[in-house]
């Protein structure tokens, strides 16, 4: 190898770690409720589709919007215990899943999963796409 293709090696590894801590400090903040926390590890012209809403799903950009959202998606799911699930990276992108444990309307316990897509610039995630699945 040169010494280039070594130091690219080398950075790419090293952003790589970053981007997993900044995964795995996101996953507890949302999994905490903290909005204040999730949104230090967000782009200033971030991006947040939300697993529900009107279109279907609902978009919010820019991190005041984000902001909103994050607070309303965490209402919405405020009755859930959170789980997580298996993620991965590739390049700049993240898939991550995750699930939550609700009371159905009859009393019963259903798990919710789904998947958020993570878009990083640099060290921050500039997009966040989650998915849902519904029965």
């Amino acid at each position: 190898m040169t010494n280039t293709t070594e130091k690219n090696a080398v950075e790419g590894t090293a952003l790589l770690r970053v981007r997993e801590r900044t995964l795995r400090d996101f996953t507890a903040a949302w999994d905490s409720r903290d909005i204040d926390r999730l949104m230090l590890y967000m782009t200033e012209d971030c991006v947040y589709v939300a697993s529900v809403g009107p279109e279907p799903g609902r978009t919010y950009v820019g991190a005041a919007a984000v902001r909103e959202g994050f607070r309303e998606m965490l209402a919405y799911d405020a009755d859930g215990e959170s789980k997580g699930g298996r993620t991965f990276i590739a390049g700049h992108v993240d898939v991550a899943e995750w699930s939550y444990l609700k009371r159905g309307s009859k009393g019963s316990i259903v798990e919710v999963r789904g998947c958020d897509v993570l878009e990083f610039r640099g060290e921050k995630i500039a997009r966040k796409d989650a998915f849902r699945k519904s029965w």
